[in-house]
């Protein structure tokens, strides 16, 4: 394995990443070579869809929301993103875990660093995913749920307007979610509320969050009407729930 001006053989420098014995230079480079390859390896198996099938192969079952295999396969940028996610994991795992590694079963250290980046993926993914579906539901909640926000001003015959969408949403809220709803439909901060129901501003952020997204998937799929001017919402095929793959 040539890493910088100097070709290690694999079971020595698995050795010396054990025991320890590599300069903080030697260090670095190792780390990078390491970095480089598999952030080429684990781009291209998502693209292909093989980092998917060799995570459920070793028992990580990985659910897709409605086009991540489609972003995956024809999407560069989001393949960068969830492979830095893969080996910010991946990385410091395989570090940890080298000294597991046998040359005498066979598999290159290569190999068993593509390995870590499958243990992790699923991990990733999650993480990588709940990214990605915060900042498409910010795309679109100003659209589809304007009622939600607390800091928007609405005129009377605005309110007037929205006055069936705000009693669907109501209808659609979860018991934990109606008093929450409730005081920001009054007006009140995310903050304010958690302090009128003794919660902490992070689970109110979450109660908001997951009722946004239920609104925003019942707006997508016609269960809510939203009011005149506020019809920029996901399609029904956008909007359907995960699948297992």
């Amino acid at each position: 394995m040539m890493i910088g001006r100097r070709a290690w053989p694999h079971a020595e420098l698995a050795a010396a990443i054990v025991n320890d014995k590599l300069t903080p230079a030697e260090k670095k480079l190792v780390h990078d070579h390491f970095w480089i390859y598999g952030f080429k390896v684990v781009k291209t198996q998502l693209r292909t869809g093989e980092l998917v099938k060799a995570s459920l192969a070793k028992g990580r079952s990985v659910k897709f929301d409605f086009d991540d295999h489609r972003l995956l396969r024809e999407s560069e940028e989001h393949r960068d993103e969830l492979a830095a996610e893969v080996l910010l994991l991946a990385v410091p795992f395989f570090f940890q875990n080298v000294r597991y590694w046998k040359a005498e079963k066979g598999a290159a250290l290569t190999t068993y660093f593509i390995g870590a980046c499958v243990m992790n993926f699923s991990t990733a993914y999650r993480a990588w995913a709940k990214s990605r579906d915060r900042r498409w539901l910010t795309a679109y909640q100003t659209a589809a749920a304007p009622w939600l926000d607390p800091n928007r001003s609405l005129a009377f015959t605005d309110q007037v307007d929205m006055a069936q969408t705000v009693q669907q949403v109501f209808a659609l809220a979860k018991p934990k979610q109606l008093p929450i709803l409730g005081l920001l439909y009054q007006g009140y901060s995310q903050v304010e509320v958690a302090e009128q129901l003794g919660l902490t501003a992070r689970a109110v952020e979450g109660h908001v969050y997951r009722l946004r997204r239920q609104v925003v998937l019942a707006v997508g799929a016609g269960k809510i009407t939203p009011p005149a001017g506020f019809t920029s919402v996901p399609t029904p095929e956008q909007a359907k729930g995960p699948v297992m793959l």
